[in-house]
């Protein structure tokens, strides 16, 4: 990896172009706390996105990660005040439901994505009804009662904290995109392999280099009605 001074990262983090962006957070996440701090790295970064109007981006996710994974490795390493400074209520600023997606949110910016999938599916049955929290699963008919908010805030956390790799969204374009066909969209994100379901959890990647719209899971062993209406959900005809 190339040794950079932070006013050469403050530069590529800083620039008007996203790829430039995207490949310097991809690089300093790769690179050892000890060639570079991104606590230190990072604050230029975030003093600039601060007065960014819009939503959150790939690159905010990113940062919370490195903060999240340095205040891990040293509390006492600034990266929890970068945190409360620039990203006070987590990554979905004024969301309607964060006090539901705020434990699957901090899943996430650890990369604990294992877990954060098992609580997908617990707050999906929460929101679905009793029944859905009774038997631990979804019916297909209680999806579309599922609140879009709650939805849209699900699907954005997994695509913001997975560099646009994983979410709903994600599965819904490889669905489309493949003709609507199940097996091509199984085999494509990694859900079948050799003509044989993945066996849960050994058989699944719980990390960055699984492949695209891997995660979050939809159990397929019951049908994949589930699926199908979460992909036909009055959230993506909005």
């Amino acid at each position: 990896m190339t040794l950079r001074s932070p006013e050469e990262w403050a530069e590529l983090l800083c620039s008007n172009k996203e790829s430039t962006q995207m490949a310097a957070m991809r690089e300093l996440r790769q690179a050892s706390p000890d060639q570079a701090n991104p606590v230190v790295i990072l604050k230029p970064f975030l003093q600039g996105r601060s007065a960014v109007a819009g939503l959150a981006s790939l690159l905010d996710g990113m940062a919370i990660q490195m903060l999240t994974a340095a205040q891990t490795r040293d509390e006492a390493s600034g990266a929890a005040e970068l945190l409360r400074q620039f990203y006070p209520e987590g990554i979905l600023q004024g969301h309607p439901d964060r006090g539901i997606l705020l434990p699957l949110q901090e899943l996430l910016a650890q990369q604990s994505y294992q877990h954060a999938d098992a609580l997908t599916t617990q707050i999906l049955c929460r929101v679905a009804g009793e029944g859905a929290v009774d038997r631990a699963w979804l019916y297909f008919t209680e999806v579309r009662t599922i609140p879009k908010t709650v939805l849209a805030g699900i699907d954005q956390l997994w695509w913001l904290f997975s560099e646009g790799k994983f979410s709903y969204r994600v599965q819904r374009q490889i669905w489309l995109s493949g003709g609507k066909s199940w097996e091509r969209l199984w085999a494509q994100i990694g859900w079948k392999k050799s003509g044989s379901f993945t066996r849960y959890p050994g058989g699944f990647t719980w990390d960055l280099t699984a492949p695209r719209g891997h995660l979050p899971l939809t159990n397929q062993l019951r049908g994949n009605k589930v699926l199908l209406e979460l992909f036909s959900h009055p959230l993506w005809q909005d």
